[in-house]
């Protein structure tokens, strides 16, 4: 039985720039936390000098929550895997951030590893899972958030593979499959969608300098001819401390080839990633935490695909208002207010920090009482600015954030 959920509790009315929450946001002499959602960002919601979030809880568990569209209608749903991945449970999103619970999609034969993701060029989000021994297998939409129709393919002799990552490496539109085998983890393989749901090896690979495996990553958009790429943090085998930890800059052309794949600086251990245009170039950039050095460092991307470190900066100086330096900080990019640039995504001390032109001469922050541990990323509501659903206790409620209409 379909049971609907919509936004069932307000919490904080508004985060706006410059200086934070404010009470009266359209400077009208009205209270905002008595104002509907559609009135709490004054009379120009368009302001380029506002970033205006509505704050509510989802009667949605935090369990490594998953975005697509499944029914084919053009709105972000949300997702997760259960019943150890046999089994999609989907939440059905209005276009307005309200979300409708659905009976649990069965998916039998599949991987232990699962991933929503563009596969065949047609309506609906796909599901792809990995098995124990690399198998790939697709269960295609109809559509309409059915998935009866399955591939198979046989990963080659490289498999198993250790840390697959799902992502359109050849800017097809449709997903591809990045792995380090088991039996070499010196070395990224590329495993090719032919847009039917199949998978092959193309012979293409990228070597990971003897890390056998990744904790972070984040996709780079494609510029100037180049296709898409990817920011890998790979670990060294049997170590997770700082120093132990290696950055990875590749890049890819729109025919899978990889362009470049560039190591840190001396001394570098980075712990988070956020890629954005945090700046005005249109260029993607790089917002690494480093573990070692317990700062931020900027890198930034040139049209010949390759990066530079650009600035080292401390917790203090990129975010004054943010409180004491944590060791372990979250980053995420999206993009919240009207600008073009870039915001920046913190979750650290307990608090989640929205930086608005953070790299800029004029950085403004948002704070939120929020201990995010994870944080999705998506324009829920169709107004052109990412929303935010935050996982914050496993099984937990999450909550949303939701850029005003």
């Amino acid at each position: 039985m379909n049971r609907a959920v919509a936004v069932c509790m307000l919490v904080l009315a508004v985060a706006c720039r410059p200086g934070g929450p404010l009470v009266d946001d359209g400077a009208d002499g009205a209270d905002d936390a008595d104002l509907p959602p559609s009135d709490r960002c004054g009379d120009d919601p368009q302001n380029a000098a506002t970033l205006c979030l509505n704050q509510s809880t989802l009667d949605i568990p935090a369990r490594g929550l998953h975005v697509g569209d499944i029914d084919g209608d053009g709105n972000l749903d949300l997702a997760y895997f259960t019943a150890g991945g046999v089994e999609l449970t989907v939440w059905l999103g209005d276009g307005d951030g309200r979300f409708t619970s659905t009976d649990p999609i069965s998916l039998p034969g599949a991987g232990i590893i699962q991933h929503l993701a563009e596969l065949d060029g047609k309506p609906g989000t796909d599901v792809l899972t990995i098995g124990a021994n690399g198998e790939l297998t697709a269960f295609l939409n109809d559509g309409v958030g059915g998935f009866s129709t399955v591939v198979v393919s046989d990963p080659g002799p490289s498999a198993p593979w250790n840390f697959p990552i799902v992502a359109d490496l050849d800017l097809d539109g449709r997903a591809d499959v990045l792995a380090q085998p088991l039996a070499d983890p010196t070395t990224w393989h590329v495993l090719s969608n032919a847009g039917d749901g199949s998978f092959e090896a193309t012979g293409v690979t990228a070597p990971s300098d003897e890390f056998c495996y990744y904790t972070n990553h984040a996709l780079m958009p494609a510029f100037s001819g180049f296709g898409g790429g990817l920011v890998i943090v790979e670990g060294e085998c049997g170590g997770n401390q700082p120093g132990d930890r290696h950055l990875t800059l590749t890049w890819t052309r729109t025919n899978g080839e990889f362009l470049a794949a560039l190591g840190p600086p001396p001394g570098d251990s980075p712990g988070a990633i956020a890629v954005g245009e945090f700046g005005s170039k249109g260029t993607p950039d790089a917002i690494i935490w480093d573990l070692s050095a317990h700062a931020f460092r900027h890198y930034r991307s040139g049209f010949s695909g390759a990066f530079e470190l650009h600035a080292e900066l401390s917790w203090d100086q990129l975010c004054p208002e943010c409180g004491v330096s944590p060791s372990a900080p979250k980053l995420w990019a999206g993009h919240m207010d009207p600008g073009e640039v870039a915001d920046l995504i913190i979750g650290a001390n307990d608090m989640l920090y929205i930086g608005v032109d953070p790299l800029g001469e004029s950085p403004q922050w948002a704070t939120f009482p929020i201990p995010a541990t994870r944080v999705v990323v998506a324009d829920f509501n169709n107004d052109g600015r990412d929303d935010l659903v935050i996982e914050v206790v496993a099984n937990e409620p999450c909550i949303l954030l939701l850029s005003a209409p």
